[in-house]
Formats: structure tokens, C-alpha cells, sequence
């Protein structure tokens, strides 16, 4: 089994806290052959909201050298694991720079306060941690742009390391909470 994400706290039941998950997704070639294993992760943590409440709005985020996403309602658990189901991650580069730029994009979009005592938002980033060259890695500035608006807005950011051979250099702005699976 693979489990990731803080196995601590607690989950509200059905009905009394909701949550937006955003799972951003490494969709290049260098994780074609860890592909079951992303998914396999991914679908995992699906399946752990699914058990506490259906109030649970996911969006999967693909990064490669663009950034993609699609959003799916509250409790719609299956539809999010069949599209994980039907990924290829054959994008080419690794933009580590422009994810974390259009990660943020994408938190602002859902407006209002991202974490209320009733509202969650939890972001999880499953990568292999190689981008291709130093024009796409993440530069110093921008993850502490990116830390600062996850930390001042309460949201919960973790990285799975996907692998055995990941490559702590690339992240090594962005100071986050790190499974290796």
C-alpha cells in the first residue's frame, strides 16, 4: 500500500467540514515509467477524503512543460480515479516554475478564505523532482512568493517523491513536508 499525506489530525464526517484538493500532477516523460506508481498514490489519496466526506471538490492539475487542470465536484470520487486511470504522462520538460506560478493562479481563482474552521484546502504535488534544465527550474523568488501566500492563507501543501532517485535539487526552494513512495 502506499499511503502519503500528514497522518495526523482529523476529519470532519459527512456534512460538517469540506475540503478543496488540488492534485498537481507530474506529466513528463521522466515519470513514464513510475506511472503506476503516481497513479496508484494519487487514486490513494482520493480514496482517503472519500472515506471521511463527500464534501470533497477535487481538481487535477497536469504539469510538463504546460500546465493543464480539470476540476470535479463534491464527491465525485470515482470520476477523479478514472481520469487518473486515463493519463498517459508523456508530456515532454518539466516547468517547475510555471506550475507553481499557475498553482497559485489556480488557488486564488477559488476565492474567499481558503481555510475556515469548516474549510479545507490541501494540495498535494506528486513528482520525481527532475526538471530539464535550469531555464524551467523553480527559481528562489518564486517559491517564496508561493510559500508565503500557502502559509498566510492556512493552506496544507505536501510533495510526494515518486521513486528512488529523486532529485531534491530541483525543489530545493520550496521548502515542503516530503514522502518519498
Amino acid at each position: 500500500d502506499v499511503v502519503v499525506g500528514d497522518g495526523g489530525g482529523s476529519y470532519g464526517s459527512a456534512g460538517s467540514e469540506s475540503y478543496n484538493v488540488t492534485l498537481v500532477l507530474d506529466n513528463t516523460c521522466s515519470v513514464k515509467g513510475l506511472a503506476g506508481l503516481l497513479k496508484g498514490a494519487a487514486k490513494n489519496i482520493v480514496d482517503q477524503y472519500a472515506s471521511q466526506t463527500n464534501n470533497v471538490t477535487f481538481t487535477v492539475m497536469l504539469f510538463g512543460a504546460d500546465t493543464s487542470k480539470v476540476t470535479f465536484g463534491a464527491g465525485q470520487f470515482n470520476q477523479v480515479k478514472n481520469f487518473i486511470n486515463s493519463l498517459s504522462l508523456t508530456e515532454g520538460t518539466t516547468n517547475v516554475g510555471e506550475m507553481v506560478k499557475d498553482l497559485q493562479a489556480h488557488l486564488n481563482g477559488l476565492g474567499g478564505d481558503l481555510n475556515t474552521p469548516s474549510h479545507n484546502t490541501d494540495v498535494y504535488v506528486l513528482t520525481d523532482g527532475w526538471h530539464n534544465n535550469s531555464a524551467t527550474a523553480l527559481k528562489l523568488a518564486n517559491a517564496e512568493a508561493f510559500q508565503s501566500f500557502a502559509s498566510g492563507n492556512e493552506i496544507s501543501v505536501h510533495a510526494v517523491g515518486l521513486g528512488s532517485d529523486i532529485n531534491a535539487v530541483s525543489y530545493t526552494h520550496l521548502t515542503l513536508p516530503t514522502k518519498r513512495i
